[in-house]
């Protein structure tokens, strides 16, 4: 029976035997599976297929080599006998009579595996199977390919499978960092935004760009059409900075050596602007009349702003006089600031009415102003509040707010001008919609106050507004006021003073005009004039304004005359309906994703159309979140072309892109009308009913 001490030495040298030839099986399958990496480097292959192949590799050689261990106990025996000569085929003898008992008598097999057993006890397993050389074809393998891994994409500009995705030789973005730095009046440490698809900064934040990939230079446009160069810092290594102005994408294109264009790498902006702060006063927070000018209102302000806020101040004005006489005097009042943070502070003031010398009849307007950490931004102001001194008539009306009857009759050309200038100050912080809502009530109340002066004119300004010119405004037409009036016999003067008070009409028309549209720079201007029209008018020519009774007579000559038998219905031909460009443009990009969807395989002129796709969408509104979030999805299947990735991830990439941009599509069209109507009928039933007008019957 075989010794186990034969078995023992026997087994340990069969695993040592399988550990060395597992080992040279892994280093020979790693050199092999260089072949397929490198022609999938080299675009000769697709970067799936040959990272495939060099597995299929490492495992057949190691699968091999293990079933090359599993030989039978005479294979071992006789592989340490060419190893081991002490053994002098001992070993080999001992294991065909252990496997054929009956080759020999019993007392030689004993002394045969004695003698062998002792050979075994004296020999070490390890000199007879050594591992070293098998490891040593390991570690030079993993060495070779982690220099390859680290040498390799440097020196090409490229990984493996953005080199693929290139193709040969062409130009390639392979990797992409942004570096966000806030204003330096914000301060803050910078954000970095590896290989981004989409970039919020503040505006004014100074974007610095690190890109590599394989061209002879880099640029990047943004969505106005601005090219910005990146210079070149290494081998592959491009950099380049610009600032965050506004909402909308940045385009990094690669261009070869021979000039041709390798695919744009799309990044979003969102830029979010510092926006004004926001000033309240608080208490007592409305209109009020006081009776006594010596007493002292409290007040209470608060501002709040998404950085920083440097200052909030109590401003007032002190408004006397009447009519279109004012004096304006403009003041601060000391404010106890409490600040809970840097964005958010409340203020504690006094307005002591003593010390402004109010007499009844006369008005503060107060309110408050902040400035923020943007070193351009103009002081925001809150909304202005009135405190009016009343006479003693009017004390009981102390304590109450100004009603809306009392500021309506109360209006007049200089108050407009106030309340233009008010809307002017505090634009900046006024949405749009806002804004246009506040000037067009100002509209309203300068068309208000205009007809006021046309009424009490009597309203006989037909001749000025039939003028188109603004000159034709400035002349008096002495044949027409002489035929409208019959109390000129002042002279001249008076008739200069009408003069002023039409050229204050008209200068009020403008106003209203101007700030029908929000512009109220224009709208101040002619304000101005008009005031400074009817001071001339009051105070140099002493104009009394009167109103006159005036009986319109209808011209028969005016009226609609004749015989409507022969009239017929007015016909308009069918115009082309007009096609909305962006509609278009989205039509085109829906229908190059559904023909990329279908595709069973990607290639980089696939990268470069979704690309193209993607820029197409972004150019529409980059500040849309639709637009982005397709342009987003758009760009991710770009990037799965370039990496790689399976047709099946690719195509449901897309599938979800074409989605977004279904849903926008819908969105543009326009509901059908419920009932088609057809033209030829339309213009039958019109002939008929022209006959039975005119009272003609079948022919």
């Amino acid at each position: 029976m075989w010794p186990e001490t034969l078995d023992g030495f026997v087994s340990r040298a069969r695993r040592r035997i399988r550990v060395r030839d597992v080992a040279a099986g892994l280093g020979v399958g790693t050199a092999l599976s260089v072949a397929p990496i490198a022609l999938a480097w080299l675009g000769a292959i697709s970067i799936r297929a040959g990272v495939t192949a060099a597995a299929l590799l490492v495992i057949a050689a190691i699968v091999v080599a293990f079933l090359r261990t599993r030989a039978s106990r005479g294979a071992v025996v006789a592989a340490i006998e060419r190893r081991a000569s002490a053994f002098r085929n001992l070993l080999v003898t001992s294991a065909e009579l252990a496997d054929h008992p009956d080759r020999a008598p019993a007392g030689i097999r004993a002394l045969v595996f004695e003698d062998a057993a002792g050979v075994a006890s004296r020999t070490d397993v390890r000199s007879v199977v050594p591992l070293r050389r098998a490891w040593l074809v390991v570690g030079v393998s993993s060495a070779a390919w982690l220099v390859a891994a680290a040498v390799l994409p440097r020196a090409w500009g490229a990984s493996p499978a953005v080199a693929l995705a290139s193709g040969r030789g062409d130009a390639i973005v392979s990797d992409v960092t942004v570096r966000v730095e806030p204003p330096a009046y914000v301060g803050g440490p910078a954000t970095s935004y590896p290989h981004p698809d989409h970039i919020e900064a503040l505006a004014g934040s100074r974007l610095t760009f690190d890109v590599q990939g394989r061209a002879a230079s880099m640029t990047i446009s943004d969505g106005a059409g601005a090219i910005h160069p990146l210079h070149a810092i290494g081998a592959g290594k491009f950099s380049g900075t610009l600032d965050a102005a506004a909402d909308g994408y940045l385009a990094i294109e690669p261009t070869s050596a021979s000039g041709i264009a390798g695919p744009r790498d799309l990044i979003t902006l969102a830029v979010r602007p510092d926006r004004p702060p926001t000033v309240r006063v608080t208490a007592p927070g409305k209109d009020l009349y006081v009776a006594d000018a010596a007493r002292t209102i409290d007040v209470a302000v608060s501002a709040d702003d998404d950085l920083a806020l440097r200052s909030l101040r109590l401003l007032y004005t002190k408004v006397s006089g009447s009519g279109e006489n004012f004096t304006f005097i403009e003041g601060e009042a000391p404010l106890r600031l409490t600040k809970a943070s840097d964005r958010s502070w409340t203020g504690q003031g006094a307005l002591a009415l003593s010390t402004l010398s109010l007499v009844p009849g006369d008005t503060v307007v107060y309110r408050a102003a902040a400035v923020d950490s943007l070193p351009s931004r103009a002081p925001v102001e809150s909304d202005a509040f009135l405190i009016q001194v009343l006479s003693p008539s009017d004390a009981a009306m102390e304590g109450f707010a100004t009603g809306d009857d009392r500021e309506k009759y109360a209006l007049s050309e200089q108050m407009i001008i106030v309340k233009t200038e008010q809307l002017q100050a505090k634009r900046q912080a006024l949405a749009a919609d806002a804004l246009n809502d506040e000037a067009m009530g100002l509209s309203a109340m300068q068309r208000s106050v205009r007809a006021e002066f046309v009424f009490m004119l009597g309203g006989e300004l037909e001749d000025i507004e039939a003028e188109a010119s603004a000159a034709a405004a400035t002349e008096l037409h002495e044949e027409n006021e002489a035929a409208g009036e019959q109390d000129l016999l002042a002279g001249r003067m008076q008739n200069q003073g009408r003069q002023d008070v039409l050229i204050a009409i008209r200068r009020m028309s403008d106003a209203a005009t101007s700030l029908a549209v929000a512009d109220t720079t224009t709208a101040l201007v002619a304000e101005r004039a008009a005031v400074a029209a009817l001071q001339r008018a009051f105070t140099k020519s002493r104009l009394i304004l009167r109103t006159l009774s005036v009986r319109e007579r209808i011209d028969p000559a005016r009226r609609l005359t004749g015989d409507p038998k022969g009239e017929l219905a007015w016909r308009r031909d069918l115009a082309d309906v007009a096609v909305d460009p962006g509609l278009t443009e989205l039509r085109r990009a829906l229908e190059a994703l559904a023909d990329l969807a279908g595709r069973s395989s990607f290639s980089s002129g696939d990268r470069a159309r979704l690309t193209a796709v993607a820029e197409s969408i972004l150019q529409r509104d980059p500040r849309a979140d639709a637009n982005r979030q397709a342009a987003s999805r758009v760009i991710a299947a770009a990037d799965a072309v370039g990496a790689g990735r399976g047709a099946d991830r690719v195509a449901e990439l897309i599938s979800a892109a074409a989605v977004d941009v279904a849903a926008m599509v819908r969105l543009e069209l326009k509901d059908s009308p419920e009932r088609a109507v057809d033209p030829v009928t339309a213009t039958l039933t019109g002939a008929l009913a022209d006959r039975a007008r005119r009272g003609g019957g079948r022919p």
